[in-house]
C-alpha cells in the first residue's frame, strides 16, 4: 500500500490543525509517506515559495468553490491540481473540506473535527458553509473510512447524515507537545489575577457569554480580570465591542507556544463555555497546566473534561459566574489535588502515544 498525507491544510492554517498535520506527517514517517500539499505531492515539504503558490492557487479554488462556480473537472489542470493515483494508494484527509479537490475512494480515509457548518450555520461565513456541504455531501455519495475526534462528533455526523456508525471510528486528539514540554516555565507576570478563554474570537466560542459570565461575578471589583487569548474568527467585531465596554477584560490576541505555557501557568481558572466543540483542545491544555476549569455541558467537552471540570449551560451566565466564585476561593491544597486529578486524566487518556497508536491502527489497518 502507498499512503499519501494530504498537508493541504497546512498552507493555509496555523492553528491547531497545522500541528496536528505536521504531527501524523511524523507518525507516519516510517512509511514514508507522500505528501500532497494542493497541487504537488512530495517527500518534503515545499520551499517558501513554493508554498505561497500552492496558497494562491488554493485559495483561489476555496473562492471558486464557496460561490459555487466550479465543478471539480475545472480545477484538474494536467498533473497540477489532481495527481493520478498511484497503485494501491490511500489517501488520508485531516480536513473534509480537501477532498473537494482531489478524487475520493472508499479505501480512503477522512478525519471529521465537527459539523457545526451543518448544525449551525449561522456560525460560519455563507461560504465556509457551502464548501463544507458539498464536502460532506461527496463524503456520504463514497462512504470513505471517517475518523472523528470525539463521539460527538461521530453521533452528531450519524445524526444529520446517517453515515454508517460502522465506518466511523473515534480517535481522540491529545495533548500537545510543544505545550507538555513547557510544563514547568515560569507563570505570566500579571498585576492582577486572571480567569483564561484560549480560542479563536467566533461566535459558536460563546466568548459574549464568557464576558456576560465574568461581569456577573462580580470578580471585576475583587481585583480579577478575564483574559481572552486568539485571533479574530467570525463574530469578532461584536465580541471586540462588548469586551471594549466590559470592565477587566483583556483581548490578548494571539500568543506564541512560549508564551500560552506561561500563560495557563499563571491563570487562576479557565472558562471555556462554548456551544459546540469537536474536541476541545484549549481545554485539554488547561488541564494539563492543572488550572482549575469551566466548561459548557455541550459538544465534547464533557467527553474532554471527564468528572474533573465544573460544567455549565452556556447560557447559565449566573451559574458560570458561581463557578468562577467557587474556583476564586479554593485554598491551595484543593487546588493542588485537582491539578493532579486532571494531568492524571489527560496522562491516562489523551497521551500523544495513544493518538499515534490509534491513529496508525486507524489509517493502515
Amino acid at each position: 500500500m502507498t499512503l499519501t498525507l494530504d498537508m493541504s491544510p497546512t498552507l493555509i492554517n496555523r492553528t491547531a490543525v497545522f500541528n496536528i498535520c505536521n504531527d501524523i506527517a511524523r507518525i507516519f514517517a516510517d512509511v514514508d509517506p507522500w505528501l500532497y500539499y494542493f497541487g504537488v505531492t512530495v517527500k518534503q515539504a515545499p520551499v517558501a515559495a513554493e508554498a505561497d503558490t500552492l496558497k494562491g492557487i488554493l485559495f483561489q479554488a476555496l473562492s471558486m468553490a464557496g460561490e459555487g462556480r466550479f465543478d471539480e473537472s475545472r480545477l484538474n489542470f494536467g498533473n497540477v491540481l489532481r495527481p493520478s493515483r498511484k497503485d494501491g494508494e490511500r489517501r488520508f484527509f485531516i480536513d473534509p473540506l480537501y477532498i473537494l479537490f482531489s478524487d475520493l475512494y472508499p479505501t480512503d480515509i477522512v478525519t471529521v473535527l465537527d459539523v457545526s457548518t451543518v448544525t449551525q450555520p449561522e456560525w460560519h461565513s455563507p461560504a465556509v458553509v457551502a464548501l463544507y456541504a458539498k464536502a460532506f455531501e461527496k463524503l456520504c455519495q463514497v462512504q470513505p473510512k471517517v475518523v472523528t475526534i470525539s463521539d460527538n462528533t461521530a453521533y452528531t455526523f450519524y445524526a444529520n447524515y446517517g453515515f454508517p456508525l460502522d465506518r466511523m471510528r473515534t480517535v481522540h486528539l491529545y495533548s500537545p507537545g510543544h505545550l507538555r514540554d513547557g510544563l514547568g516555565v515560569p507563570p505570566l507576570h500579571a498585576v492582577k489575577p486572571y480567569f483564561l478563554f484560549v480560542g479563536s474570537l467566533e461566535a459558536r466560542k460563546n466568548i459574549l457569554g464568557a464576558m456576560h459570565a465574568f461581569r456577573c461575578s462580580g470578580l471585576h471589583e475583587r481585583g480579577y480580570q478575564l483574559l481572552v487569548v486568539g485571533g479574530r474568527g467570525h463574530g469578532a467585531p461584536e465580541i471586540t465591542q462588548l469586551a471594549e465596554n466590559t470592565p477587566g477584560v483583556t483581548l490578548y490576541g494571539y500568543a506564541s507556544n512560549e508564551d500560552l505555557c506561561s500563560i495557563y501557568a499563571g491563570a487562576t481558572g479557565f472558562l471555556y463555555p462554548s456551544y459546540l466543540e469537536g474536541f476541545g483542545v484549549p481545554l485539554l491544555e488547561a488541564m494539563m497546566y492543572g488550572v482549575p476549569s469551566i466548561a459548557s455541558t455541550t459538544g465534547a467537552c464533557p467527553e474532554v473534561g471527564g468528572p474533573h471540570v465544573a460544567y455549565c449551560d452556556p447560557d447559565d451566565h449566573e451559574g458560570m459566574a458561581e463557578a468562577m466564585l467557587h474556583i476564586a476561593a479554593m485554598d491551595p491544597q484543593a487546588r493542588a489535588a485537582l491539578a493532579t486529578n486532571m494531568r492524571g486524566w489527560v496522562n491516562d487518556r489523551f497521551s500523544f502515544e495513544a493518538f499515534a497508536a490509534n491513529i496508525r491502527d486507524a489509517v493502515l489497518g
